[in-house]
């Protein structure tokens, strides 16, 4: 079995200067929207990047910026794949 965090579908349009598409953390009534799913179900990882503005926030780090941040980008030049059915 495996943790899953939802995000929502990717933004319409790709972010106009990095060309990666954003997603949000999906929540309802202040919390995380989660499943505990087989592992035979998952496809694949995603890499997600934290999106920022400015200078990145000083008290991320790398053990808590996932829990920190509600916005990121899709890295779609993670793999071949991800790069080819999604960029």
């Amino acid at each position: 079995l495996a943790y899953v965090e939802w995000f929502s579908a990717f933004s319409p349009l790709p972010d106009t200067h990095s060309g990666l598409y954003k997603v949000r953390r999906l929540v309802s009534d202040g919390e995380r929207q989660v499943s505990i799913v087989p592992v035979s179900l998952i496809s694949r990882s995603a890499h997600l990047l934290p999106k920022w503005g400015g200078a990145v926030p000083a008290e991320w780090t790398s053990l808590e910026v996932l829990d920190t941040c509600a916005t990121f980008f899709l890295n779609v030049f993670k793999d071949m794949y991800t790069y080819f059915n999604v960029g």
